[in-house]
């Protein structure tokens, strides 16, 4: 696998989502920066210290890995002027004390709600396990629908793993169809689903929830205002919640609902919970699955609406449906309102779907610095004018974007302020079964602006209003399609112009039919840049855990020693005759990919197709990513994925022998492309013992290799940029192949099954057309 190939399928870190973003604090006061050294081994007990009882040592355990990874991953080295090896003192007392894994959940997530940032949150396992649960329920479900034999006790068979879940789909949404937005103090319902159970009653728009099975709201609100000292932020997203836990719920169940209707009477109505129109998705390893809703609305002739609740693959390919459903169109406005985020890979496609140029997404900065964020203009994009609502729901992915589209002039931004809580975030597994969420990145937009605690600012800033939602209006979208009509905002070639008129109340709002309030993670680094000239001498990174024995001295190579030339040849002829390669022309591998990337881990299914003289293709594939297929004919390397990037890469000529899966096996196979060999001794290398061989390439690359004393295998090869490990051979054909291959820490690929000269689909070596491939 090349490694230039190895890096376009490192994706992608993500930005969190509904109520993970609740335990988010409000910025205090700065403080003078205090910049600490925070040591290692801080929670080592005394030796003399009794053991502690299994569910206490995993609690401290979690409490550990929490604390550790935010010292070592947390994008802010300053932990935003906080000491923390004091916070470390101060609730490790607690951690022993509390008498349950919920408890401790709770304490820590005040530990780290003191870093005062968003995209923070502890996320129970129970969130995990009662998905997992429904899911195994629904199986059997689906089991005792499909196979009647089951009731007589004739089942021939308990494996239901490739049974389809479809409208057994435990996470499928009931509810009645309303959204809510918090107006004041009041929940105001500002969208009805087409045909769903509120609309069906009588229930409108503008009509004011009271109450919901008897629980009043006001107190609810008030509740919060009054405990929370962070009650903004959990305000600004308590519709979304009541919505998502008060209002629906199970299927075939029912809700009442208390409300004021446009009189200002008091009614009360029980409403049956309906499946809503939504679709099971995943945006990223360790995060619970959500419900994606997409929803296109011709508004007038010349306007069409598009919105999502979501960022994730799954959306690319629906937006740019969407933007052929409204090829006629003149202007679009992509409602972004309520929008918590998502994956960060969706921003690409959609980001290249509206510009007739690249666009700069803006830069997310890490630890290690910072990584440019761009979107490639795509050969189907919308060139009409857009407009953008926002609201102080619109989170995460859905303000880069936002902002990406304002900053190049490319749309106008109308709403709210939105919520300012950028942060590029990934999850990592507890040892009690709950997930830390935590950012690992700050983000600044293309014009420079740090939207995290900040927003976006609206180019026309309007608000929602019970009056005009009684009148079946939305505010927001009739400011969206006033601007969009007026020539002195926007130019010919459909960008805003660089200072937008201020909007002329006298312009006439369209008319238009439909619902109102119509409402709407990096791309992979760069790959590594090419080594010029010729590299330094030095012996890449052997782990050893005992000096080599007394042979000769270990040092600069300067001959082939017979030694080292004998432990080559003996692997060689474990490995198979060099007929045996020979006769090898195409080949075909599937597995599984695991990829270690900026704090956490995604795994992807994975194959490698081969065909000599110059065909070399690789295809890894997740639910969070969608496909991610890059090929390789030695000149040049050309990737392409689901969300939207597309990239050929010139392969310089001294690389293009490194393009396959086998070309290191083959190299060493191959003595004379080492003028130099020196054999080092023997090594204990994790419990067994291996050969160390140093030598130097004919580019005059330093490479150090390891065979296994036993086997005679190799172990390793290490250079001066890399450690790849090699183990699990198996005989396939007459030759053995390693079936794992692990590149340092970073990157393990288990094959599961290897077929040699086998007819391979030329489909494979050939990109994937996707929708925006075509105009």
């Amino acid at each position: 696998m090349s490694r230039a190939g190895q890096i376009f399928i490192l994706t992608t870190a993500l930005c969190a989502f509904g109520p993970f973003h609740q335990i988010a604090g409000q910025r205090k006061p700065s403080r003078p920066v205090k910049r600490q050294v925070i040591v290692a081994g801080a929670f080592e007990a005394p030796a003399s210290a009794a053991p502690l009882a299994p569910d206490v040592q995993r609690r401290v355990d979690t409490f550990e890995k929490v604390w550790l990874t935010i010292r070592d991953g947390y994008f802010d080295p300053t932990f935003n002027r906080l000491d923390w090896n004091q916070v470390r003192n101060e609730f490790a007392p607690k951690v022993r004390a509390v008498k349950s894994d919920p408890e401790l959940h709770t304490l820590l997530g005040e530990m780290i709600k003191r870093l005062e940032r968003s995209h923070l949150a502890i996320i129970s396992p129970e969130v995990y396990t009662a998905i997992e649960k429904a899911r195994k329920d629904a199986k059997e479900r689906e089991r005792m629908r499909r196979s009647p034999a089951v009731e007589s006790g004739d089942a021939s068979s308990d494996d239901d793993s490739e049974l389809p879940l479809n409208v057994d789909d435990p996470l499928t949404q009931y509810g009645t169809g309303i959204h809510l937005s918090l107006i004041g103090n009041q929940f105001v319902i500002s969208r009805l689903d087409k045909d769903s159970a509120a609309e069906y009653a009588g229930i409108k728009t503008g009509f004011v929830i009271d109450s919901v099975n008897d629980v009043s709201l006001p107190m609810l609100l008030a509740k919060v205002d009054i405990l929370s000292a962070s009650s903004k932020s959990i305000r600004r997203y308590l519709p979304v919640e009541v919505v998502r836990y008060f209002l629906n719920g199970e299927r075939e169940s029912s809700v009442k609902i208390g409300y004021f209707d446009e009189k200002d009477t008091r009614k009360e109505v029980t409403l049956p919970r309906e499946r809503l129109k939504s679709e099971t998705v995943s945006i990223g390893p360790n995060f619970p699955d959500i419900q994606l809703t997409f929803e296109t609305v011709s508004l007038n002739p010349d306007v069409g609406l598009v919105r999502f609740n979501q960022f994730a693959v799954g959306v690319v390919e629906k937006f740019c449906n969407a933007l052929t459903e409204f090829k006629d169109k003149k202007a679009l406005v992509i409602d972004l309102r309520g929008n918590l985020g998502g994956s960060m890979t969706a921003i690409i496609g959609l980001a290249g779907m509206l510009s007739d140029k690249d666009m700069d997404l803006g830069t997310a900065i890490y630890r290690s610095g910072p990584e440019h964020l761009e979107a490639q203009s795509k050969v189907k994009h919308f060139n009409g004018r857009v407009a953008v609502l926002v609201d102080g729901m619109t989170a995460s992915a859905a303000e880069m974007l936002s902002s990406a589209l304002q900053d190049s002039g490319r749309a106008i931004v109308v709403g709210d302020k939105s919520a300012g809580e950028t942060l590029p975030a990934v999850t990592v597994n507890l040892p009690t079964g709950a997930r830390l969420l935590y950012p690992i990145a700050n983000y600044k937009s293309a014009s420079g602006k740090y939207l995290e605690s900040n927003g976006i600012i609206p180019d026309y800033v309007a608000a929602l209003d019970r009056k005009s939602l009684l009148d079946g209006r939305d505010a927001q979208i009739d400011t969206a399609v006033r601007v969009l009509n007026d020539n002195k905002v926007f130019g010919s070639d459909g960008k805003a112009l660089p200072k937008a008129a201020s909007l002329q109340s006298a312009i006439t709002p369209p008319d238009y039919r439909g619902p109102a309030n119509f409402s709407v993670a990096g791309p992979p680094p760069p790959p590594p840049p090419i080594r010029k000239g010729k590299p330094p001498r030095v012996l890449a990174n052997v782990t050893v855990n005992a000096p080599p024995e007394p042979t000769e001295p270990a040092g600069k190579p300067d001959s082939r020693d017979p030694r080292a030339i004998k432990i080559l040849d003996e692997f060689t002829t474990s490995m198979g005759s060099a007929e045996a390669f020979a006769r090898i022309r195409t080949y075909a591998m599937t597995g599984k990919l695991d990829i270690a990337l900026k704090g956490t881990r995604q795994l992807f299914d994975y194959k490698i197709y081969r065909e000599l003289p110059n065909k070399y293709a690789e295809i890894s594939s997740s639910p969070a990513t969608g496909e991610i297929w890059s090929a390789n004919d030695g000149k040049v390397m050309h990737v392409k994925t689901d969300f939207g990037l597309d990239k050929k890469i010139p392969v310089p000529e001294s690389a293009a022998a490194e393009i396959e899966y086998l070309a290191p096996l083959a190299r060493i196979r191959d003595v004379s492309g080492y003028p130099k060999l020196s054999y080092l001794g023997v090594f204990d290398r994790g419990g067994r013992k291996v050969h160390v061989v140093q030598g130097e390439e004919k580019t005059g690359a330093p490479v150090a290799l390891s065979f296994d004393v036993e086997s005679k295998m190799l172990v390793s090869v290490a250079t001066d940029y890399s450690t790849v490990s090699y183990s699990d051979f198996r005989k396939v054909g007459d030759v053995m192949l390693p079936f794992r291959v692990d590149r340092g820490s970073a990157m393990t690929i288990t094959f599961d099954d290897i077929k040699l000269n086998t007819a391979i689909d030329a489909s494979v070596f050939r990109p994937r057309e996707h929708c925006f491939d075509t105009p």
